[in-house]
């Protein structure tokens, strides 16, 4: 009887100039025999030599730069536009001032204004200048929340402010550019809370429970502040004096120049302006979810 051809017995011979692809195939399988705890192990292809860790680096600080103060088209300006209304400045005039309540987003579309970083004892430190197709405004300016820095013209200047509500407004109806704008805010309030240099300033004696009571609060609520030990800072020490405060006792200096002496949580966020103690005599529904 014949036996079945599927059940003869054969060695396949592979010719060998197709070996070296067939061994390149393989690489890509994943293959649980090859490591130790039998996890599957993939091939990975060799490193780029064109980059390096130093180049990656540049590469993401250049995007993430971008994203934080991206620059806006004709196109995008003219979206805008139709939410705001438009305004002059001249020359040294100033278009916000730290510790006033925000008028919301400023599109510059001609000339400079520089922000300035503003502390309660008196230093004033230049960040960014800012020039057409860019827009002055951080987290806060969505909710009316108090500025954090000044911005003065460099030069005559003209743009769009778009108040609070308009500029939610525009998030949702502009979807893309509303996300782009959306994460230059977020970006921008991390990079405030995270250079310490903005916001109040709080004076003590370094490590104080007063003083980790009121930075605690702080950071827990995600507002900029940096803290002055009054042993390394004439001015911060003479302002302790100054107002009377005993050395285990807390002072807060307010962006407006407001100073308290050893406040409690609430009224430090009063006076940034956290709390809203306006009264409201309109009537709103709640739904508890």
């Amino acid at each position: 009887m014949l036996t079945p051809l599927a059940l003869l017995p054969c060695k396949v011979v592979m010719p060998q100039s197709c070996r070296p692809t067939v061994a390149r195939f393989r690489l890509g399988f994943a293959s649980a025999r090859n490591h130790p705890d039998g996890r599957p192990t993939v091939a990975t292809p060799p490193n780029d030599p064109g980059t390096t860790p130093a180049a990656d680096a540049r590469k993401q600080a250049q995007n993430r730069d971008h994203q934080t103060f991206p620059v806006l088209d004709a196109v995008d300006m003219a979206r805008i536009v139709r939410f705001g209304t438009h305004e002059r400045y001249a020359k040294g005039e100033a278009l916000i001032r730290a510790g006033q309540p925000t008028r919301g987003m400023f599109l510059v579309t001609a000339g400079r204004g520089e922000v300035l970083q503003r502390d309660g004892l008196g230093h004033v430190v230049p960040l960014r200048t800012y020039g057409p197709g860019e827009f002055l405004a951080e987290a806060g300016s969505l909710t009316g929340a108090r500025v954090l820095v000044d911005v003065v013209a460099l030069e005559d200047i003209e743009g769009w402010l778009v108040r609070p509500d308009q500029l939610r407004a525009l998030i949702i109806a502009e979807a893309d550019l509303g996300e782009r704008i959306m994460r230059a805010l977020i970006l921008r309030r991390v990079a405030l809370i995270q250079a310490g240099a903005s916001g109040a300033t709080l004076i003590g004696a370094a490590g104080s429970a007063s003083i980790l009571r009121l930075q605690n609060f702080l950071r827990r609520n995600g507002q900029p502040h940096h803290v002055v030990a009054a042993e390394d800072d004439p001015a911060a020490a003479a302002l302790l004096v100054q107002y009377g405060a005993a050395q285990a006792e807390a002072v807060a200096v307010c962006p407006d120049g407001t100073v308290l002496v050893e406040p409690s949580d609430r009224e430090l966020a009063v006076a940034l302006g956290m709390i809203d103690d306006r009264q409201c005599e309109a009537l709103f529904d709640v739904l508890v979810v």
